[in-house]
Formats: structure tokens, sequence, C-alpha cells
């Protein structure tokens, strides 16, 4: 076979080849989720640097209740902090979290350092000044 004829036979079979490949028809994917409860990946507090160093428990219901710490976000010279919500708890602190019966997180705080003027945090705080350390 002349050297021409072979480079020009090599781009068409992988031409072809690419077709038959787009042109399949997909496998059906099978998976097995199970039954039963299980837990379910979520992010609880995705603000600062928090939700290190988790335990996680469940509820009577059932419902997972997460206690964490949370730090201040380390950031790079000129960006700009994301601010927490009002009724949010003060970093640094130890957070908890835990999920109602209608799926939505309740975010409070466990130990925080400073109370906050004139804010109410969920589940009763304590204020202890070390926390900050």
């Amino acid at each position: 076979m002349p050297q021409a004829l072979r480079w020009k036979l090599l781009p068409l079979a992988f031409v072809l080849a690419l077709v038959a490949a787009a042109c399949a028809e997909p496998p059906t994917p099978s998976v097995d989720v199970g039954s039963g409860l299980r837990f379910l990946p979520e992010v609880a507090d995705s603000l600062n640097d928090a939700g290190r160093y988790p335990s996680i428990v469940t509820n009577p219901d059932g419902q997972p209740v997460v206690a964490y710490f949370g730090f201040e976000e380390e950031l790079e010279e000129g960006e700009v902090p994301i601010s927490r919500p009002v009724g949010s708890p003060s970093i640094p602190g130890v957070l908890l979290a835990g999920l109602s019966d209608q799926g939505y997180w309740t975010r409070g705080a466990i130990a925080i350092a400073d109370q906050i003027p004139n804010v109410s945090i969920a589940f009763n705080p304590a204020f202890e000044p070390s926390v900050a350390t």
C-alpha cells in the first residue's frame, strides 16, 4: 500500500470510529440506593470557616443534629468577608445546627466568645471569652 494512501485512510478510520461511538446508545445505569432511613449529604452552615471537627447525632425524631467549630475565614489581601446574617452566632464559637421536620436547618451556638447586643441566638448559647483563643 502506498504511503500517501495509508495517511489518507488513517484519519478516515478515526472519523468513522468517532461517528460510531457518537451514534451508539449510552448504557443504562443501574444504581441500588437501598431503602429505609439514610443520610444525604447537605451543607448546614457554609459561611466563613464553619464545620470543623463535626459531631453528628440524631434526635428522637431521627433528624440530624450537628455540633461543630466555626472560625473566621482567612482572606487574601483585598478580599471582602462574607457578612453573617442577623441572628447567626458570632465566630469563633462552638456551633450547633439541627434539621427541622420541614427540611430547613436551624443554626445556633453552644458557646460563643461574646454576647451580641439585642440579638437572640438559637439554642441559648453560653458566653465564654476563652472560646476566642
